[in-house]
């Protein structure tokens, strides 16, 4: 979690940067690649431990990961294309810049925050469960 909070806190100093200063851009932008490489290793071995000794399915299993990556990245790039503010200007346009700077800082972010919700929410959930347990009473999911 420490990773997603770096990668997630360097995204937001790349929304902060102003044209013309590259030197904390080339600091910041690997501290964000750390985040993304480590969310897709992350979930590559989730599904290894999900496999684990079923290899005959593995192939189908981490090719249809890969299509639906594929598919969800284009989808994606479409959506930011259509979203641009100079989608019809011919030639120069200001607000170029500043669209790419907000999407380039803010998809890390609210996927940096995503993980972190996603990771603290059952610990959360499980002591909200024992807050509400009556004593001798048990629950599904603290078993017993």
């Amino acid at each position: 979690s420490r990773l997603v909070v770096l990668a997630g806190g360097a995204a937001a100093g790349l929304g902060l940067l102003r044209p013309g200063q590259p030197g904390p851009c080339f600091a910041l932008a690997p501290l964000v690649g750390f985040g993304g490489s480590s969310a897709l290793v992350t979930v590559l071995s989730m599904v290894a431990d999900v496999l684990q000794d079923h290899a005959s399915s593995s192939a189908f299993v981490y090719g249809a990961l890969s299509f639906c990556d594929k598919v969800v990245t284009g989808l994606a790039v479409m959506l930011l294309q259509q979203l641009d503010p100079c989608l019809r200007v011919h030639g120069a346009c200001p607000r170029h810049a500043r669209f790419y700077r907000t999407v380039i800082s803010l998809v890390p972010l609210a996927a940096a925050a995503a993980a972190l919700l996603l990771c603290a929410a059952p610990k959360a959930w499980a002591a909200l469960r024992r807050r509400r347990a009556q004593p001798g009473e048990t629950t599904p999911l603290l078993g017993g």
